[in-house]
């Protein structure tokens, strides 16, 4: 198809594929092969430019890697466990291919064959999971269907149910129609029609992404949840996936301005192999955001949560990562802190926001130049050069975790943009921690800044959805963070500053939506109390009281007493006082903070009045 220069060339064979619309791929072949009789190779093992012939049983234990490889009638190819196949050009498979969980299958070549009349068996392990939970799924095998994947082939691997199904529940298998998502002028997040969530049958769309109710969930509904459950799946096909795939992605129909449920597509790894999330975002950020949402499935659905049913999964569940095409930034997400992964497995479904403006439809592409030969486990972590970072997670004492991400580095700016910084996933009224933007409403989970100095401010928000007592602790450092780079935290409502790097702060909240002015994140010693210590020995007690309670200090100093309540309001303000003794008869049971400060020292203590 198009003409070739050999002038001064060794004497090899070149095989040329392609064509006008894919282009010309020019895959180096020395025209020798090797071949594998079930014990040992004739010529040697092979390599990227020697064909491998499997004419009996073959379990890679390390990896294979060769120019062509073709598989004989009645002979096995087993690809086990993290370990990897990958094939410059063509397959050519008479026989069986299986490529084990969290094992890899790779073609070089876009424009590579896949022939003859053998099988491939994908076979893929979920994370454990909830009962009644669901698990983000993609095909990465040629006209798999969904009765198939998820019913005839899955069986239940799990650990602590009874009466089980050995399938997903018919009917609980769901792709996401995102031009169907209408919020109107309730704006409570949650799509008005009830219709973007379609039952899904059929053929598996390569790209596509499906949420598949676990295998084990027990009908009619039960309230004693099953946990630690696996759903183990075969994807079964004459064909993988491989080379470029495309797919629409959609703009939904929101009218009222929310920005966190925007757009959102589900789509899904098409390939029998991880993918790169930069480089999939650097080949596709005309049209994505560049933030990724991940499902981590950490946590049961309770009537509990906020939501338009009866019972109702949590949105802190959600993992997020962002990409500018180098630098991956994530948080993560559900009641483990299940980490967003930058190298996206096989099978594995996830959510991109699609930008607004573009063509509606828009089209995503995926191509081999984006698979990784490794790294195709469920949620991995990034591996990648260290950057001043640091992650906080919130946390109260029945089961909230919500975690964000604050970086800095000289590709960012202060500012929003795409890929480097990420909205929190919002659907509704759930518990949130998440970091604000000057003349933006949004919410992120992460944000990026231009290269740090110690001058520089971050507001954070929360939104509380039950009265009680939250913690913020630091949950990883790197860069200059990690050398002891302080961390203040500023309590507006208490006027209280707090050096994270020394411990958790806890504060009490009652009920309250987009808590904005109440938290702010410093780097320097300014402003009043920065400069304050924390007082050692101070015991209250008892601790619970009814009444009364005891402030037990080594020194007889005068001290000054404080007394807020969950909303930051200051109930009782003893200045200079010998006293030791807080009294709490005319206030309602509940909790309340006090804090006691002496010679430029402070510390806040919990009471909890009985």
């Amino acid at each position: 198809p198009k003409e070739v220069n050999l002038q001064n060339l060794e004497l090899v064979a070149y095989k040329i594929t392609g064509n006008e619309t894919t282009g010309v791929s020019y895959v180096l072949c020395d025209g020798s092969e090797t071949i594998w009789d079930g014990a040992t190779w004739s010529n040697d093992p092979p390599t990227s430019t020697k064909k491998a012939i499997i004419d009996g049983d073959l379990a890679i234990t390390t990896q294979l890697e060769t120019c062509e490889c073709e598989v004989k009638a009645g002979a096995t190819l087993t690809v086990k466990e993290e370990k990897y196949l990958l094939v410059e050009s063509d397959i050519i498979n008479d026989g069986i291919i299986i490529v084990e969980n969290k094992g890899s299958l790779i073609q070089n070549n876009d424009a590579a064959i896949l022939s003859g009349t053998g099988t491939y068996e994908i076979h893929k392990t979920t994370t454990p999971y909830t009962e009644y939970d669901y698990t983000y799924w993609s095909s990465p095998v040629v006209d798999e269907t969904i009765e198939d994947a998820f019913n005839t082939n899955s069986t239940l691997s799990a650990g602590s149910s009874t009466n089980n199904t050995d399938n997903s529940p018919p009917g609980y298998i769901f792709s996401l129609n995102t031009a169907n998502f209408y919020d109107g002028a309730d704006a409570d997040e949650y799509d008005d029609n009830g219709d973007d969530w379609e039952v899904a049958t059929g053929v598996m769309s390569p790209g596509k992404g499906y949420i598949a109710m676990g295998a084990g969930s027990d009908f009619p509904f039960n309230t004693n949840f099953a946990t630690g459950l696996e759903q183990s799946t075969h994807f079964d096909a004459t064909r993988v996936n491989n080379g470029i795939i495309s797919i629409d992605v959609f703009q939904d129909d929101q009218t009222n301005g929310l920005d966190a449920f925007t757009n959102q597509n589900l789509i899904g790894n098409p390939y029998p192999s991880a993918i790169d999330a930069n480089k999939f975002y650097t080949d596709n950020a005309a049209v994505l955001e560049g933030t990724f949402y991940f499902w981590t499935h950490d946590s049961g659905i309770s009537s509990g949560n906020p939501g338009p049913w009866a019972y109702n999964f949590t949105n802190n569940d959600y993992a997020t990562a962002t990409s500018d095409g180098s630098t991956f930034s994530q948080v993560s997400g559900g009641s483990a802190g299940t980490t967003a992964p930058q190298f996206i497995a096989s099978g594995q479904g996830f959510i991109v926001n699609v930008k607004e403006g573009v063509s509606n439809p828009s089209t995503l592409s995926f191509n081999n130049a984006i698979r990784v030969t490794g790294e195709n486990t469920h949620f991995r972590d990034a591996n990648q050069q260290t950057i001043d970072r640091f992650w906080l997670n919130m946390t109260n004492d029945i089961g909230l975790y919500s975690q964000i991400y604050i970086g800095f580095h000289a590709n960012a700016t202060d500012g929003f943009a795409n890929g480097q910084d990420g909205v929190r996933m919002m659907n509704g009224v759930n518990p949130d921690f998440y970091s604000i933007m000057p003349n933006d409403t949004r919410r992120f989970a992460i944000q990026n800044l231009a290269s740090f100095n110690d001058t520089k401010t971050v507001g954070l928000g929360i939104e509380i959805t039950e009265t009680g007592i939250y913690h913020i602790a630091i949950d990883a450092l790197e860069g200059v963070f990690s050398t002891g780079q302080a961390i203040y935290l500023e309590d507006t409502y208490t006027n209280t500053f707090h050096n994270l790097q020394e411990g958790e702060y806890t504060f009490g909240s009652v009920v309250g939506a987009a808590i904005n002015d109440r938290f702010v994140l410093h780097f320097r010693e300014v402003g009043l109390g920065i400069n304050d210590t924390i007082i050692e020995n101070v015991s209250i007690y008892p601790n619970p009281s009814t009444s009364i309670f005891n402030i037990g200090l080594q020194n007889e100093d005068t001290i000054n007493i404080e007394v807020y309540d969950l909303t930051g309001k200051l109930l009782i303000s003893k200045l200079n006082t010998t006293e030791r003794k807080i009294d709490l008869t005319p206030y309602q049971q509940g909790f309340y903070f006090a804090k006691i400060s002496q010679n430029g020292q402070h510390t806040v203590k919990k009471l909890i009045l009985k």
